[in-house]
């Protein structure tokens, strides 16, 4: 009996960006079969060891338009791994970032003023 489904979804936070840039899926699939769609479309089918070899799993890979130099390999274990290259996610200016170092000298000052005062 054949039977199928399909399930969409977007896996925002998957990425890994490493000390150079480059950023990482790890698909952990072992031994899949990957193809090229398009520049920025693969499709990667397996079959599970776990279900016997009998199930056969289709994904589509979409990758975002200013990801560029994509790359398919494998890891020391055969599982597939896409590497490619991306601006980076963050603004030039991270509010987050420089407010927490505002609250840092603030707080080392006032800690430091009232060490002054004791003694």
């Amino acid at each position: 009996m054949n039977r199928s489904f399909n399930l969409s979804f977007n896996a925002y936070g998957v990425c890994k960006i490493d000390k150079r840039g480059k950023w990482i899926i790890e698909t952990d699939e072992k031994d899949a079969q990957v193809t090229a769609l398009t520049d920025h479309k693969y499709m990667l089918v397996s079959s599970p060891p776990e279900f016997g070899d009998n199930l056969q799993q289709t994904h589509i890979i979409n990758f975002p338009e200013e990801a560029n130099t994509i790359k398919i390999d494998k890891d020391a274990f055969g599982k597939s791994v896409f590497e490619f290259k991306m601006n980076n996610p963050s603004s030039g200016f991270n509010l987050m970032r420089w407010s927490g170092l505002l609250f840092i000298i603030v707080g080392t000052g006032w800690a430091g003023k009232n060490m002054i005062k004791k003694t």
